[in-house]
């Protein structure tokens, strides 16, 4: 007996897709900072106007990172809105 899969739209399983993708994209970026010598000091800190992705620190440089997951270069830099920025 085979158990029957539960039916899932195929917008939520989009979203869902997209979320990890994102999730990829951050765990990587944050692997490559930590390989640069930075410390990651917090990752999806929520501030009263939104997340950052990842906080970081090395030395005395404090960065705050906004990790975008596009196919291209110039669709990311389009993404990042001015609050963000």
């Amino acid at each position: 007996m085979t158990p029957t899969p539960i039916p899932t739209s195929p917008k939520k399983n989009k979203r869902q897709r997209a979320w990890r993708y994102g999730q990829s994209a951050e765990t990587i970026c944050a692997l490559s900072l930590y390989l640069r010598g930075y410390r990651i000091l917090a990752r999806q800190f929520k501030t009263p106007l939104g997340e950052i992705d990842i906080i970081a620190r090395r030395g005395n440089q404090v960065v705050f990172i906004e990790v975008k997951a596009r196919k291209d270069l110039e669709q990311a830099a389009q993404s990042i809105s001015n609050q963000q920025r």
